[in-house]
């Protein structure tokens, strides 16, 4: 980065399970991850669902004697905000150093959870056998500091439970809100209070309107419509349509877009290699320079 701010890059963009094929590549089929770095070398990742592996490739490449040090904050612990951990090769270097952050559920903390999906009846590479430096933490509702960042956590409406996040770096704030129901006939106080005046809500928009209507009532995910509500109310600079159902081709997400940028003209459907950069005093800039294909990505 050439002056002060962040850059937010989305690296898996889907819900459930990836999905491959011809008909998925204008978004991508990865499962849930982002990664933001500041002007000051913080690096944060945002769920590790497939596209982590992406990233760790990446990481590689850019600091080939190790180092890299990072924070890696999960939402929750769905199969599709975990699926990438194995596959994420800058854990199996000792010279490197991660912490990893999320929730404890019911009856299970959070770093036994982790080790369980990755015991020898699920994968045969442990936690133990990834080399690099690990540090567990688990996290409830509260306001931490990260490096520069100042992160508060709220507790969303999920099955299972689940965690968003607000991001405050250099003047500009950033939430992350996936996986969260709105059942609200207006506004959800808990996503307003959480995005109030952000410069950017990413929000879980799962299903379509009717999807939703149909009978998804319950499953713990919202609509574009939700996500528009809730932005309109917080005050938010721009939003970001966000972890798409693994049933929704390219062609289906072109219209979701459309009926979503009638009433939000400003809102942005994620995409694979998307980068949002954040700066003070500016708005959100979308750049898919990186994306692959179509006017889309």
């Amino acid at each position: 980065m050439n002056d002060k701010g962040m850059d937010l890059r989305f690296w898996g963009v889907r819900g459930g399970i990836p999905t491959p094929g011809a008909e998925y590549t204008r978004y991508g089929g990865n499962t849930s991850c982002l990664s933001l770095t500041t002007d000051q070398g913080d690096l944060l990742i945002l769920d590790a669902g497939t596209g982590i592996r992406r990233l760790g490739n990446l990481l590689l490449l850019k600091h080939p004697d190790g180092g890299i040090d990072a924070t890696i904050l999960f939402s929750h612990l769905h199969w599709d905000h975990i699926q990438g951990i194995p596959f994420f090769k800058p854990l199996f270097d000792k010279r490197n150093r991660f912490t990893l952050m999320g929730q404890d559920s019911r009856d299970v903390a959070f770093k036994d959870s982790l080790q369980v999906q990755q015991s020898s009846n699920f994968f045969p590479v442990d936690l133990n056998y990834m080399s690099a430096e690990k540090l567990f933490r688990s996290l409830a509702e509260e306001e931490l500091k990260i490096g520069n960042l100042t992160i508060r956590s709220r507790r969303l409406n999920h099955p299972g439970g689940c965690l968003g996040y607000r991001i405050e770096y250099a003047g500009n704030s950033i939430v992350y809100a996936t996986d969260h129901e709105h059942v609200d006939t207006g506004a959800d106080p808990v996503i307003v209070d959480l995005a109030r005046d952000a410069d950017l809500l990413i929000f879980d928009c799962n299903y379509t309107p009717e999807e939703y209507e149909e009978g998804r009532q319950g499953w713990g995910h919202s609509t574009w419509a939700h996500a528009i509500t809730n932005a309109r109310e917080a005050n938010v600079g721009r939003l970001v349509l966000f972890h798409h159902d693994q049933d929704h081709s390219d062609e289906q997400m072109d219209r979701i877009v459309a009926d979503a940028g009638q009433q939000c003209p400003s809102c942005v459907a994620a995409c694979e290699d998307m980068v949002i950069r954040l700066r003070p005093e500016r708005p959100p800039m979308v750049d898919r320079s990186l994306c692959v294909v179509g006017i889309t990505r």
